[in-house]
């Protein structure tokens, strides 16, 4: 599958002017950028193009590209970490990308390396993981998985280290900052990201689906199915490298650095990505396709005898609305959705079996 970022041509414009209006998308759009978005392939870049940093892009770059319970030190209010992707990181990228047009991106540190494990383990039998780039905030995850499994992609960006941290909380905050912004650097490389966590079971390859969609600017899985205003799972999502896919990340990545450094000079309080990529989806007309509500489930699956009644069988089920991995990996033992042995150093099944 090619994700070119580019829509069906032909009757783009009318099917466009329609789909904005029922939205009530009426933003102003710049006609090089609409040509451009139009018409962007993913190509091959220089190197000297690949290593431009996101804070430093170049025209050329530009032109190219128009839950959850983690893990890390707690924030202190001093100056946020200034995030530069290191060469590895695109390297791999560029790497993967030449492979499947996309890349499948996972965020973990030492204190999710056992979750990170279980879930390597489930989707093994997928033909996934040759396609999915391992990003470590600190050194001891980086080499639990490189020693565990050395045929991983696995790159270390640093931020933080391994103390672990509760959903909504400051350091956890912070985190899915620097995860924004990581992501905002791949998709300024015009390379398609599907963001996916661990904490979550695989009964069924999920890129079956992704690869319908390569048409669209998102393709996502309701947090709150079964409600009229969906609200997406920022941590399983597809963002196709389209101009508005990129300016939409863009002003997500900005509006979070804006409210990190009011925490960190005292003025503010940090925020989580969530809500804030909701509501950019909403207001900057993007094309999002929503994943089948009878196969994509949230956590809610686990506690609604209901949606277990549902006759077909689920393809991915997030292990969210609960807090704290312990608890996460007590209810995925408990549902035969644990793939780790109690030594931590064998797989122990996967639904392929």
């Amino acid at each position: 599958m090619d994700y070119s970022g580019q829509r069906s041509v032909g009757s783009e414009d009318k099917m466009n002017e329609s789909w904005r209006a029922r939205s009530g998308f009426e933003a102003e759009v710049d006609p090089a950028d609409r040509k451009l978005y139009q018409t962007t392939k993913y190509e091959k870049l220089s190197p000297t193009t690949l290593l431009v940093l996101p804070d430093h892009r170049s025209q050329e770059i530009r032109q190219h590209s128009l839950s959850r319970s983690m893990v890390t030190k707690p924030a202190t209010k001093s100056t946020p970490t200034k995030l530069e992707p290191n060469s590895g990181l695109l390297s791999t990228v560029e790497k993967i990308k030449g492979l499947k047009g996309l890349v499948i991106m996972q965020f973990l540190n030492l204190g999710y390396i056992n979750m990170t494990k279980s879930w390597i383990c489930n989707v093994e039998c997928m033909n996934v993981l040759p396609f999915t780039i391992f990003i470590t905030s600190d050194s001891q995850a980086y080499w639990a998985l490189r020693e565990w499994k050395a045929h991983l992609n696995v790159v270390l960006q640093k931020f933080g280290d391994s103390k672990s941290m509760k959903f909504q909380e400051d350091a956890y905050n912070e985190f899915m900052c620097y995860r924004v912004r990581v992501v905002d650097s791949i998709l300024n490389i015009s390379v398609a990201v599907f963001l996916v966590e661990s904490d979550a079971v695989w009964l069924a390859n999920p890129m079956d689906f992704i690869d319908r969609y390569s048409n669209v600017d998102i393709v996502a899985t309701a947090n709150n199915a079964g409600r009229e205003n969906k609200r997406a799972m920022a941590g399983f999502i597809f963002l196709n490298a389209t101009s508005w896919t990129y300016r939409m990340w863009k002003k997500l990545r900005e509006r979070l650095d804006q409210i990190s450094a009011a925490y960190h000079n005292g003025t503010g309080r940090t925020a989580g990505d969530m809500g804030i990529l909701n509501g950019l989806i909403k207001t900057e007309g993007l094309k999002i396709q929503w994943l089948p509500e009878d196969q994509f489930f949230s956590g809610q699956w686990y506690r609604k005898p209901e949606l277990r009644d549902i006759p077909k069988q689920p393809v991915v089920i997030q292990n969210n609305y609960i807090v704290g991995n312990d608890q996460k990996e007590e209810r995925a033992k408990q549902w035969n959705h644990w793939f780790l042995s109690n030594s931590t150093k064998e797989c122990i099944g996967n639904p392929c079996r």
